[in-house]
This record gives C-alpha cells, structure tokens and sequence, in this order.
C-alpha cells in the first residue's frame, strides 16, 4: 500500500473527480519524525524509499542537528520507518530551503533563498559543482537528459528562468531572452519570480510559473509555456488576475500536468480568462480554461493572502 507522506501546517483536502471532498487517509502513527524548529519546506522521496526532509529544524527523530538557529536551511535523511539515517550527513545551508531535485546519479540539488548547491548521496557537500545561477531558487526539474531547468529571481542572470549542465554550467542552448520580468515602482520593468516548473513531455514543452506579467518581453500573466530551447511558444496564453488589469497580489505556486495532458494550477488568483475562479482551477492543455472542472466557490479567501500552495495528483485521479 502507498503512504503519502506530509508534515501538517495547514488544512489538506483532496478532491475527487466529481469535485466532491474525500475523507484524509488514516494517518500512520508509526511514522513521526516530529521535528522542532520553524518550518519543512521540501520532501523528496528516493527510489530506496528513504525520505529527505528540507527546511529550517534543530531536531528531528529525536536527534538534535548542527544547526545554529531554528532558521538555518537544513537537509537531512529519514528512513522509511520516520528514524534518522546516520549514513546520512545533515546539511546545513545559507538562505532558506526552497526546492530539491534529485538526479539520475544520485546526487541531489538544493535549492535556497541565496543560490544552489548540490550534495552527493552521504549528504557531503559536491565542491566540484559550481552552479551558473545565484540568488532565489524556486524551482528545479531534472530533464530525462539530465539537464537540470532552474526557475526563481537570479541575482547574477537576467530574468527568471534557465537550464544547466550536469556540471552546473549554463546550458547554451537554451536562451530565454529577457526571462521574466514584472512591473516594479512605477512603469519600471523588475525581474519576475519562476515558482514553480513542470514538463509538458508529450508535447516537449516546459511550463513555468510564478510572479510575472512579461516572459521575453511578451505579456504573460503568472503562467507560460515555452520550447526546449527556452522560446516562448505562443500558443498557450491564459490570463490569470487578482481582478486588476495589472494584477498587484497574483501568483502560481504550483503546476501538475494530469495524464491526459490537462494542467492544474494552484496559487494566489481571483479570475482566468475572465472567469472566476479562486485559487485553484484547471486548463486544458493548449492553456484555455477547462470550464467542466467545476470548482464552485474554489478555495475562498479568508485573508488577503489566502493560497492554495501544493497540489497533488493522487494514483486514483483525486486531486
């Protein structure tokens, strides 16, 4: 049987096909790692079904971590029984825990709030591999190829968005142009945040999504689609909005794409399309609103800030 696993800080629903809610499955009582600090950020599942938790802890499983500070950005591994694998070094980082991704070798990419770095599978720090890219890192998504497209706010390249080599390097065959870009104080153009990224792979498409309102200098709105060589494909242009032409309080935090071929998004939105829709809903795989998915009232704000932040596609189809 398939545990999901997940570490509470917020209500979780799921979704089924007919839009109706379902009842959590029963929570593994064996399974609690418990750990003590401000936040897990990030969990990635290994193939040897061993567990590597993200965030920002001092102890966890009992065992107390090297970190400083309950706000330092820490990795570790559990076991699947939920105990701490001392086979495996803890991380501790600059900046704070943003994403992980784990490559055909083994070796596993961190992202944080102030670059990237790469561990081997002990948790030791790969001093060879000298990341392109600096400053936030939202997302990460390791092709079939091994190349390795990273999305966020970069301090050292322009826009939001590029692909490296397994070394690091920047892929020079893929070339974003302007990247993503928003409106800062006034008219002036700032650079735009990639948050989430997810593959198209039927149609060998990528698709992005964040904080943006420009992607290469075309109009984009908090979503687009682009080739493997980093183009903007114009074809797929769904308008998402907090209700203001320049929409000042929208984001997408998460992208699934179904089977099918169908794109749930999830995020920080009021309208699609001119369609209402709060926070979460789904497209059709050319980016149109998929109005059979009827999500009634969505996930209603209950403050300014009110998001729908992960989603997750379940083996049965729930959501």
């Amino acid at each position: 049987m398939k545990r999901i696993i997940f570490f509470l800080s917020v209500l979780v629903c799921t979704f089924a096909n007919s839009n109706t809610v379902n009842a959590i499955s029963q929570i593994d009582t064996n399974f609690n790692p418990n750990p003590i600090g401000f936040s897990v950020a990030e969990i990635e599942l290994q193939e040897d079904q061993k567990i590597l938790v993200g965030g920002s802890f001092v102890s966890i499983a009992g065992v107390n971590l090297p970190a400083q500070s309950e706000l330092d950005a820490t990795v570790v591994r559990l076991n699947p029984d939920g105990t701490l694998d001392d086979e495996f070094q803890p991380v501790i980082l600059p900046g704070v825990i943003t994403s992980m991704a784990i490559q055909a070798n083994g070796r596993i990419l961190i992202g944080t709030s102030v670059g990237l770095t790469r561990i081997d599978q002990d948790g030791n720090i790969d001093e060879d591999y000298q990341s392109a890219v600096s400053g936030f890192i939202g997302d990460i998504q390791i092709q079939d190829d091994g190349l390795a497209v990273v999305g966020g706010s970069f301090t050292n390249l322009i826009g939001g968005i590029t692909r490296l080599n397994e070394d690091g390097s920047r892929d020079q065959n893929f070339e974003a142009g302007l990247g993503t870009q928003r409106f800062g104080q006034g008219s002036e153009l700032i650079s735009g945040v990639v948050r989430t990224i997810e593959f198209q792979s039927n149609l060998n498409r990528i698709l992005i999504a964040g904080d943006f309102t420009f992607v290469d200098g075309e109009r984009r709105y908090m979503i687009a689609r682009l080739g493997p060589d980093g183009s903007i494909d114009n074809n797929f242009e769904p308008v998402i909005l907090d209700g203001d032409d320049e929409p000042t309080l929208t984001e997408v935090f998460d992208i699934v794409v179904q089977p099918d071929g169908q794109i749930l998004i999830g995020g920080q939105f009021r309208f699609i399309d001119g369609f209402s829709r709060n926070n979460y809903a789904r497209l059709n795989s050319d980016g149109t609103l998929d109005q059979t998915f009827q999500v009634g009232s969505g996930a209603l704000p209950f403050a300014e800030t009110t998001n729908v932040s992960n989603i997750v596609l379940q083996p049965d189809g729930d959501i």
